[in-house]
């Protein structure tokens, strides 16, 4: 019946656009969605045919999850990794163990990264929370002039004041448009702390149980350092 051949039609569509993901993966070794989409559209059109992007897109969302399912490839996060065929020879098969053993190490680094950075703004909060407390305690007051707070997350934009600069903002606020004659530089709030040497660690913060043995261990090897106490009972 016409359902029964439209579901054929689009199981055939999609076997080839499988087999088309699988051979951009493989070529690339390490790729994204939507590098492969990108090039699959602009293939499919080149040719001719004029398919709607979002279909040729979501072919292509369904064809990665097709060789995900088969341990083809792998995904983490935004990255798509090649693994290999299952019928590829032994010698192949260990090229792959390789590949996803470096894709799998690639991943723990940025995971490891990941964890040091939060731990670095957890640590810049501590301190500045801390600071303001003292701060507040010394002037006699609850609060500070409502005038004198910097609200997070913050953004600071740095530039020549000699620069002219062009801004536009949406009509509902929520978007802001900058056009700088000269060179700029942006920092977020966690750098702007760092610049303020609030990220560094102190025997407090460990005292006090709010940095744990396993916090201590994934700290930075820099803010590690900083701490100047025997870190090998924490390691």
């Amino acid at each position: 019946n016409a359902e029964y051949m439209g579901g054929d039609k689009y199981n055939k569509g999609l076997r080839h656009f499988s087999f088309q993901v699988c051979e951009k993966v493989r070529e690339k070794g390490k790729t994204t969605y939507n590098e492969v989409a990108d090039e699959l559209v602009m293939e499919t059109a080149s040719k001719g045919t004029s398919p709607e992007q979002k279909n040729i897109r979501r072919r292509v969302y369904d064809a990665l999850n097709v060789l995900m399912a088969m341990d083809i490839i792998c995904k983490d996060k935004k990255d798509i990794y090649w693994l290999g065929l299952p019928s590829e020879t032994s010698a192949s098969s260990t090229r792959e163990h390789r590949q996803r053993k470096s894709a799998l190490e690639d991943s723990v680094a940025r995971k490891r990264a990941h964890l040091q950075e939060l731990l670095t703004q957890l640590i810049s909060l501590r301190n500045l929370s801390r600071r303001n407390a003292s701060s507040l305690t010394a002037a006699g007051v609850a609060e500070p002039p409502s005038d004198e707070c910097i609200r997070l997350p913050f953004i600071i934009v740095n530039t020549a004041k000699t620069t002219l600069i062009e801004c536009e903002v949406a009509a509902d606020r929520t978007e802001y448009f900058f056009n700088f004659a000269q060179p700029f530089e942006i920092y977020d709030d966690s750098e702007v702390l760092k610049r303020m040497a609030l990220h560094y660690p102190s025997q407090e913060l460990i005292d006090s149980g709010f940095l744990s043995q396993e916090m201590v261990a994934n700290l930075p090897p820099g803010l590690k350092h900083a701490l100047q106490i025997n870190l090998a009972k924490y390691v």
